[in-house]
């Protein structure tokens, strides 16, 4: 108690613009505290950050190899190939430069309606891929996924819509 008056007293005696000071050196203590706290926590982010860089830089990789394959062959193989998958010349590249989770919709919406992708035909299937890799609405796909999955508005969209109607049925 002793301290607190000694403490009082000495504050009372101070000008203000020593207060003002006083009030800074707290603050700024204050605010060093919290630098040392957001930098750990920054120090802790940056492994993450680095980490999803490199992966995503290697799937680019990987990807840039598979399409520079493809643009090594000879001048007649690329249309061989793509008869042979049943797809259209364009198409080939599309899908030689997508990744692991290019058609990571068509597994969330084929879960959604309960359907297993082992029990479909698996040529069916790979065409089920196919559309869902080349599709232009997977933005859309991926926000009502998120926002509202259990709507049916994807039946006007999705170019698998009639298939996976089938299935589900």
């Amino acid at each position: 108690m002793q301290e607190f008056n000694n403490i009082q007293a000495w504050l009372t005696k101070i000008t203000r613009s020593e207060q003002q000071g006083l009030f800074e050196v707290a603050f700024a203590e204050i605010w060093r505290n919290a630098q040392r706290r957001r930098s750990a926590y920054i120090g802790l982010w940056v492994p993450q950050v680095f980490r999803a860089t490199v992966n995503a830089w290697r799937n680019w990789w990987s990807r840039r190899g598979l399409l520079g394959e493809l643009l090594d062959l000879d001048l007649g193989e690329p249309n061989i190939i793509a008869n042979n998958l049943s797809l259209s010349l364009t198409e080939l590249p599309l899908l030689a430069n997508s990744d692991a989770n290019a058609a990571v919709q068509l597994q969330r919406r084929l879960a959604l309606l309960g359907l297993d992708s082992k029990a479909i035909n698996p040529s069916v299937m790979r065409d089920l891929v196919r559309c869902c890799i080349i599709c232009n609405s997977k933005r859309h796909c991926t926000h009502e996924l998120e926002a509202q999955p259990s709507s049916a508005d994807w039946l006007k969209y999705c170019p698998n819509s009639d298939t996976i109607s089938s299935y589900a049925a």
